[in-house]
């Protein structure tokens, strides 16, 4: 937890400095930083929704349901090496720490951005 704080008010000083640099009027720094973070919160949202499996069973219906309609014949060495992946622990754990990463680093970004776009709100009215 704390190096999420840490993370994102780094993002947030960045974000002040970007405004500097390219002479940003108030509106248009808020609109970035509030696009930004919207994006960025939709993404963050996608990784926890992937992590999760979520969407698993209903993924796993339509691809039978694919096989239903067009049936495509794999081979038993196709379909052996695609179980050899799920299977496999270390492809596994390194999915999982990039999601990690990944799902931080963007929520720290979308925290900030909206942080930041609430503030120049507050400073604009």
């Amino acid at each position: 937890m704390k190096r999420f704080f840490i993370l994102t008010s780094a993002l947030s000083m960045l974000w002040g400095g970007i405004m500097l640099l390219l002479n940003w009027t108030l509106t248009e720094w808020i609109n970035y930083t509030f696009l930004f973070g919207l994006a960025a919160a939709i993404i963050s949202a996608c990784i926890n929704i992937w992590q999760t499996r979520f969407l698993n069973m209903f993924t796993r219906g339509f691809r039978s349901l694919g096989h239903f309609i067009i049936p495509m014949n794999k081979s038993r060495s196709l379909e052996r090496a695609n179980q050899q992946l799920a299977n496999d622990a270390n492809l596994n754990q390194f999915k999982q720490k990039i999601a990690q990463v990944l799902f931080f680093s963007i929520t720290s970004l979308a925290a900030s951005s909206i942080f930041v776009s609430i503030i120049g709100l507050i400073i604009y009215y």
